[in-house]
């Protein structure tokens, strides 16, 4: 019942914000003990976090450019942090994306942590995209603390599932399914890479790459572009296209072997559109939002 968002504020500052509002959303308040970040500087990268079914608060931060990841757990709903500054083994790190698989337990206690995993997708600028994954928090006994990050994917060395396209989207576990995907911007076209979790799986997952039809304008990389699942497991994919200014989705219905043909989201007075996000609810129900510009 809680809403959490994270931003940075830049490497000249070295700060980030997390704030929580525990009203709906009518108001917003810093949960930090260092009233702006969840933990001490440095930092002002990319942010990303993820709750799980425990109420564990996971944050990740850019620690410089191109340089570590943050990871940080609170356990008490963003009073207290433990941080973890370089929780990957590699230097070079940009836009990272945290999610996590809840399992099949969702009791409030020792059972209901024992079944989660975080997984950390992220943008290595010398070898490509790369997951890793960590058992959950198990809570503010934990003594690991901070989640302890291995590689997620076949690729035990380092973690490479996706070595094609640009900026890729939030990478979304989906329940139902048990598919983690992460849609990528590909040039002219998006990318869904899509792999099969199974139930306690947390390494060597195996990774393909469904490539869809080109964009309309010709373009998509306008940031990159946010995917969502509804509740009956179908995949929506969205992006801005900068070749013709328009905003598009397509889905799938089948967990992202076939995608239906491209449609166009925005109609004038929005003539310009940048900056999408997406969110799927019950079967078939999509929405989207946008920055518009007549």
């Amino acid at each position: 019942g809680k809403y959490w968002e994270s931003g940075p504020w830049g490497f000249s500052t070295n700060m980030s914000f997390m704030h929580r509002s525990v009203d709906g959303g009518d108001q917003f308040n810093v949960v930090s003990p260092t009233a702006i970040r969840p933990n001490g500087p440095p930092g002002g990268g990319d942010t990303t976090h993820a709750i799980d079914d425990q109420g564990v608060v996971y944050f990740g931060d850019l620690e410089g450019a191109l340089t570590e990841l943050d990871c940080s757990v609170s356990n008490d709903q963003g009073n207290t942090w433990k941080k973890n500054p370089a929780c990957v083994p590699f230097t070079g790190t940009d836009r990272q994306w945290l999610v996590v698989d809840n399992g099949s337990n969702h009791s409030i206690g020792a059972a209901g942590a024992a079944d989660n995993t975080v997984f950390y997708a992220f943008h290595d600028v010398a070898l490509g995209h790369l997951i890793f994954s960590s058992p959950g928090s198990t809570g503010q006994t934990d003594l690991n603390g901070v989640p302890v990050f291995t590689p997620a994917s076949t690729n035990a060395t380092t973690g490479v599932f996706y070595s094609g396209g640009g900026n890729c989207g939030e990478i979304v576990f989906d329940p139902l399914s048990r598919n983690l995907y992460y849609p990528c911007a590909a040039t002219n076209h998006v990318e869904v890479i899509i792999g099969h979790v199974n139930p306690g799986q947390r390494t060597g997952i195996s990774f393909t790459t469904k490539v869809l039809s080109n964009s309309p304008g010709g373009q998509v990389s306008n940031l990159f572009p946010p995917l969502s699942v509804d509740s009956a497991g179908n995949v929506y994919v969205v992006w801005s296209d900068p070749g013709d200014h328009n905003l598009y989705y397509k889905y799938s219905t089948d967990q992202g072997n076939t995608w239906s043909s491209t449609v166009k989201l925005n109609s004038p007075p929005a003539r310009s559109n940048v900056f999408a996000w997406c969110e799927a609810g019950s079967a078939g129900n999509l929405v989207a939002v946008w920055l518009g510009n007549d």
